[in-house]
C-alpha cells in the first residue's frame, strides 16, 4: 500500500468531525440502531433516494464508535492504518516527548522511513506499539499485585 501524501496541520485539523449541540439526542439514538442492528441476523441496510445498501459488518462496527464518541460531545477523526505520521504526532499517540520518540525511533523500538531528513511513522506502527506497551504494563501490574499478596503486603 502506498502512504498517503502529508498532510499540513490546518488540513489535519478539518480531518476532525466535531458533533454540534444539536446532534448528541440523535446520535445516541443512532448507536443504539447499529448495537441492535449488530445482534441481529440481518445486515443493516443504508436507504438512500430509493437505493438500498448494506451495510459491512466492519462499516458497522465503525459507525458505531464513530457515533459512540460524538454522542459524548468528542470529535472523531478517521485515519488509514497505513498513514504516516510525523514524529510530532506519533509522540502526542503516545504520550511522550518528540525526543523521546526520536530515541525510541533510533533504538529500533518502533519502525519508520526517511524523508529526507524527516521521519516517518506508519499509524498502524504506532497503534501496535502503543497496544503491546499496554499489555506489557498490564503483566507487569499483575506480577507485582501478586507478589505482593504472596508477601502478605496489602495496598
Amino acid at each position: 500500500m502506498e502512504a498517503s501524501p502529508k498532510k499540513s496541520a490546518a488540513s489535519l485539523a478539518d480531518d476532525v468531525f466535531r458533533p454540534s449541540g444539536a446532534d448528541g439526542e440523535i446520535l445516541t439514538r443512532l448507536d443504539e440502531v447499529l448495537r441492535r442492528a449488530a445482534k441481529g441476523a440481518r445486515a443493516p441496510e443504508l436507504v438512500s433516494f430509493g437505493d438500498r445498501v448494506v451495510i459491512p459488518e466492519g462499516v458497522v462496527r465503525a459507525l458505531r464508535l464513530v457515533a459512540r464518541e460524538m454522542a459524548k460531545g468528542n470529535g472523531v477523526a478517521v485515519v488509514p492504518v497505513h498513514h504516516e505520521l510525523t514524529t510530532h504526532e506519533a509522540a502526542a499517540l503516545l504520550h511522550v516527548s518528540r525526543p523521546h520518540l526520536i530515541r525510541m525511533l533510533d533504538e529500533g523500538r518502533l519502525p519508520f522511513r526517511r524523508v529526507g531528513s524527516h521521519r516517518r511513522v506508519r499509524f498502524d506502527d504506532v497503534a501496535a506499539f502503543r497496544a503491546r506497551e499496554e499489555a506489557r504494563r498490564e503483566a507487569l501490574l499483575a506480577r507485582i499485585a501478586k507478589e505482593s499478596q504472596d508477601l502478605g503486603l496489602e495496598f
